[in-house]
């Protein structure tokens, strides 16, 4: 199959243009799928809000069993401000699949004094239960 497009005839011409237009095609589909919404990764600490990412740093995430044989969650959270940080944060855990196994916290709201520091714990009710995902976004008004 060769890309050259002659003019020598009616059926060259045709399949030129066909082999141009699905390029084309390819070429477009292949941009749009690379601009997408980046999706969530799991065993992560996702900022909701972006200038909260350069408020609040994430420190010491430790992933651990249990007694029990479930997982346990600890990670440590710093204002990094000279200002009091509020925001909310949930957490949500996934199967091998990445289905999520179990109902999400709900939002916690955290404040934080300048260079304060708050710990979350978390602990998986199902065995199944094999990754997190923290989020983070900017505290909501009541």
């Amino acid at each position: 199959m060769s890309w050259a497009c002659g003019e020598n005839d009616e059926h060259r011409r045709n399949a030129c243009l066909v082999k141009t237009v699905v390029l084309i095609m390819v070429l477009f589909i292949g941009f749009a799928c690379s601009h997408t919404q980046p999706r969530a990764s799991f065993n992560s600490i996702q900022f909701l809000d972006n200038e909260l990412k350069q408020s609040v740093r994430v420190d010491g995430v430790v992933v651990s069993a249990s007694e029990t044989g479930n997982l346990k969650l600890n990670l440590m959270l710093r204002n990094t401000s000279q200002t009091p940080v509020s925001f909310e944060l949930s957490t949500s855990w996934y199967d091998t699949n990445l289905k999520q196994t179990e109902e999400p916290d709900g939002w916690s709201k955290v404040t934080l004094d300048k260079s304060r520091i708050h710990i979350l714990r978390d602990l998986t009710v199902k065995k199944q239960s094999n990754y997190y995902l923290v989020q983070l976004r900017k505290a909501q008004s009541n």
